[in-house]
């Protein structure tokens, strides 16, 4: 029974991390990489661009209709 209150207490854990508004400092939201990783401080730089692309081509699109 204590193993299962853990594991809900757990999930509510990551569940809050997770709702941390942007505001936060970047250390305290969003995926613990290792900075020390090259590969995943590109891997993270390289989606942020990407998502950030993503959504400025979808915000033109709403205002001109153009592409969609």
């Amino acid at each position: 029974m204590a193993a299962d209150e853990d594991k809900a207490r757990g999930i509510l854990r990551r569940v809050e991390d997770d709702q941390r508004s942007f505001a936060n400092p970047a250390d305290v939201r969003g995926a613990q990489i290792d900075e020390r990783d090259p590969v995943e401080v590109w891997a993270k730089r390289v989606g942020r661009v990407l998502g950030y692309g993503l959504l400025a081509l979808l915000a033109l699109n709403l205002a001109t209709g153009w592409f969609f």
